[in-house]
């Protein structure tokens, strides 16, 4: 009896517990709320748990009061935990709480071991001016959690002091792992983000800092403790702080394969990219893609202390004040750094490289850089000597025998994109050690062959066909000499040798390689030295294209014409032939065109020619014809001859010559004939030949190819034939 009492009670219990935890989609603030305040919320979180995936629509408003999350039970990777902007406005949603003189809970949102929580299109502030202003603590066995779309600020503007960092992560001996930080604005504060691991050998893992605004930190930005491969991309970091040791991105001890890529740093002082003891042990750290500018002096772009195994690659500095150094490196550690495709632009007294006497051995490669030192020097190397050439620096380090010493030509001290042309175009190297870098700062794809040095891939090369230079009807059997406009659309010169291809029709490709001389926006005649055949009745296509693989634009790469290609007239015209005096002969140049000129002066399509006023000998007739506006010209030769006799003597119809053509011997189909005479005539009338027919057959193997004629006289009658030898 009391066992079952007490099961029961059990079971209720649990029932009651299941019915408390929260999942779906819940409403805070506003009327008819699942709960009144953020601190509600969390209030019931913390002692119900979830049983399924949580959303809280947070409604505008002005929410006081901070608060503290616990490791929430049923929290995992799928009953996450997120609290979102029900308006996607991180203005219209604040979240709020003073700072104090106190440094007891210091914190406006503490996550203390909690896992899965994320917090979207929210704003968390700090207000006043006491040095207790943190915004977020991290605490404990806290990971996967996020910040995104939230904008995270205090007041603190002149304070150097952890006290008022705006995220403030650190912990002994747990984990802070895998959170992210994605598309929020950090405002004041001494430090925007400080995460601390457990130790050199326990790192913490995750960390995720991607394309968040920072402005106004007045120590550090971003500083990153004992980490594992953190990922630091994307972010744009701008300060006026003066504090000596501002640290724009600063890691110690993160080591394998962090990733520093597509930051924006603009600052006064202080330090740009500071490494300690980060070395890339198992997988090599990626430096690329950085716009670093510091206006004050005594700044470091890069500063490296005893770390490396990282690959630094198209990073663009410029260090407008006096007495900066672009890369420092020292320790014994510091090695295998690969340095290449940067530009460093110094200003008066600076250093672009300073190698200490510390350091080993600590490039695997430093090349194909843009070192400008106008009013300074290019580095030491190894010792306190200053080096004011690129070639004085090349014998000291060995290294740098691809870089050049140009201006970059920044469009300002602040902007450091490519003012239109300048001379390191194209000088980078594309066979950087992987991975390698295909896009630029601004996403735009890089030169596969020949890119830019710095973060801004500028040489934009677009080589487009402007026009083709033909007529647009042509007569079958002509030909063309093809030529066309190429136009340097592109913001750079333009000076090589590019191949180019027409083709027509089916036709098979023409491609010929032609010196290209093109300013940025000029244009230039280019022309084939193979002719086009127009041998396609019709409307048909000719296209003109340019080959040049490494082009940005396609859309104009190709231009296309139609050219109509009309039949020209064919003559429908009698072999060169023998006639004999005083006999006439009708030459015809066929039915159906548009006109004639014969070279008598008739227009008609047929004329009627004898030996009248011509006499005994060759004469040629030629005619032009034009049928649909394409003319062509033909000849024939008609040799007028002396003919003793009149061919009605046999029936001539039934006489025949073949085989015709032949290749030496030809038989005549009529026994009367044997024994006759034959004198044979070239077509110029001259005999080359005369002879009997013996047993039918004309032997004219020992003669030349071509037309013969021949006269076959018998008795009192004389009959002409023509015969062809191949």
């Amino acid at each position: 009896m009391y066992k079952k009492l007490f099961y029961s009670s059990i079971l209720i219990l649990l029932q009651l517990t299941s019915l408390a935890q929260i999942s779906g989609i819940k409403t805070i603030g506003g009327s008819g709320a699942d709960y009144a305040s953020i601190n509600a919320a969390v209030a019931a979180l913390n002692s119900s748990g979830v049983n399924g995936p949580v959303i809280f629509n947070v409604a505008s408003g002005t929410y006081t009061g901070n608060f503290i999350i616990n490791d929430i039970s049923g929290a995992d990777s799928i009953n996450t935990i997120s609290f979102v902007s029900a308006s996607h406005d991180s203005s219209l949603v604040i979240v709020q709480s003073a700072s104090s003189s106190s440094s007891s809970n210091n914190y406006l949102v503490k996550l203390n071991a909690a896992k899965y929580i994320s917090f979207k299109w929210i704003t968390f502030e700090r207000t006043g001016i006491d040095n207790n202003s943190t915004v977020v603590e991290l605490a404990g066995v806290c990971n996967h959690n996020s910040f995104e779309h939230c904008v995270i600020k205090n007041n603190s503007t002149s304070s150097s002091a952890f006290s008022t960092a705006l995220v403030y992560g650190t912990n002994t001996g747990n984990n802070i792992s895998y959170i992210t930080f994605n598309n929020n604005v950090f405002q004041n504060g001494s430090m925007g983000i400080y995460m601390q691991g457990a130790s050199s050998t326990s790192l913490n893992a995750g960390a995720v800092i991607t394309n968040n605004t920072f402005t106004n930190q007045y120590r550090w930005t971003i500083a990153l403790y004992y980490q594992n491969a953190p990922i630091i991309n994307g972010n744009i970091i701008s300060t006026s702080s003066s504090y000596y040791d501002f640290r724009a991105i600063y890691n110690l001890y993160s080591k394998n394969g962090l990733q520093v890529q597509n930051n924006k740093i603009y600052a006064v002082k202080g330090f740009g990219i500071r490494m300690e003891s980060c070395i890339g042990s198992n997988f090599a750290g990626l430096i690329t893609n950085n716009f670093i500018s510091f206006t004050g002096s005594g700044a470091y772009a890069f500063h490296y202390s005893n770390s490396g195994s990282h690959n630094i690659y198209y990073n663009s500095i410029n260090l407008a004040g006096g007495s900066s150094t672009g890369m420092f490196i020292n320790g014994q550690t510091s090695s295998n750094i690969r340095f290449q495709n940067n530009i460093v632009k110094i200003s008066s007294t600076g250093n672009c490289m300073n190698i200490d006497q510390s350091t080993n051995f600590p490039f695997l490669i430093s090349d194909n850089n843009d070192y400008y030192f106008p009013l300074g020097y290019l580095g030491k190397w190894k010792n306190n000597s200053n080096i004011s050439s690129l070639s004085a620096w090349r014998t000291a380090s060995n290294w740098d025998y691809y870089s050049v010493n140009y201006d970059p030509n920044f469009v300002s001290n602040t902007d450091l994109h490519i003012n239109g042309y300048s001379s390191i175009s194209k000088k980078g190297t594309s066979s950087l050690t992987t991975p390698n870098v295909s896009i630029d700062i601004d996403g735009i794809s890089r030169n596969s062959i020949t890119p830019d040095i710095g973060a801004d891939e500028f040489s934009f090369e677009d080589l487009g066909i402007s026009s083709i230079n033909v007529n647009t009807s042509y007569c079958s059997g002509e030909s063309e000499t093809i030529s066309a406009y190429v136009t340097n659309h592109g913001n750079i010169p333009f000076n090589t040798n590019v191949d180019f291809r027409y083709k027509f029709g089916s036709n098979p490709d023409i491609v010929e390689s032609m010196a290209l001389n093109l300013n940025a926006g000029d244009s230039q005649l280019v022309t084939f030295t193979t002719p086009l055949n127009l041998n396609i009745i019709g409307n048909t296509t000719l296209s003109v294209k340019h080959l040049l693989t490494s082009d940005q634009n396609t859309s104009n790469d190709e231009r296309t014409n139609t050219i109509l290609v009309k039949q020209t007239p064919i003559i429908n015209w009698p072999l060169d032939t023998v006639v004999c005096a005083n006999n006439s002969i009708i030459l015809d140049a066929g039915a159906g065109m548009d006109s004639y000129l014969w070279s008598t002066g008739a227009t008609s399509q047929t004329i009627t020619v004898d030996s009248s006023g011509i006499g005994f000998g060759a004469r040629y007739f030629s005619v032009n014809v034009t049928s649909n506006s394409c003319s062509i010209s033909d000849s024939v030769l008609v040799n007028f001859i002396y003919c003793a006799g009149i061919e009605n003597a046999i029936n001539t119809n039934d006489i025949s010559i073949y085989p015709n053509p032949t290749t030496g011997i030809a038989y005549i189909n009529s026994s009367i004939l044997n024994n006759s005479t034959v004198s044979i005539y070239s077509t110029s009338g001259k005999l080359v030949k005369e002879t009997l027919i013996s047993n039918n057959i004309i032997d004219i193997s020992e003669l030349t190819n071509g037309l013969y004629f021949i006269i076959i006289n018998s008795g009192n009658s004389q009959i002409s034939r023509s015969i062809l030898k191949r």
